[in-house]
């Protein structure tokens, strides 16, 4: 929450990023929603902190998508409104696929027998 204080006394502003989850698979498709309480109008960017933006993500004013994400970072909203500029972070977590190995090993298993064939008892 940020206050900022002005002609007729205080104003609140609170931004917020929210991503369900902030976990996610190499590969997936992520968004990123930025909200301003109590500022429809605000202008909203994005960058990452730690980078570039990924390849092929795209704002869309307050919403980032991220198709096919191969990587996590902080990404930040800044959002600019009648109070200032403000910017909030969010980590955003790949979780790694493990592939499991799991080796077969077949044992065959030939019981022999014999017979004599021909022979009468």
């Amino acid at each position: 929450m940020v206050a900022v204080y002005g002609g007729r006394g205080p104003q609140t502003s609170n931004i917020q990023i929210r991503s369900i989850p902030s976990v996610v698979r190499r590969g997936e498709n992520v968004e990123l929603l930025c909200e301003v309480e109590n500022e429809p109008d605000a202008a909203i960017s994005w960058q990452r902190v730690d980078g570039d933006l990924p390849y092929g993500a795209e704002s869309y004013g307050s919403i980032l998508r991220i198709p096919s994400i191969q990587g996590g970072g902080i990404y930040m909203c800044s959002a600019t409104t009648r109070q200032g500029i403000f910017d909030e972070r969010f980590g955003l977590v790949i979780q790694e696929e493990f592939k499991r190995i799991v080796k077969l090993f077949i044992v065959n298993n030939i019981s022999h027998s014999t017979s004599e064939v021909g022979k009468s008892k």
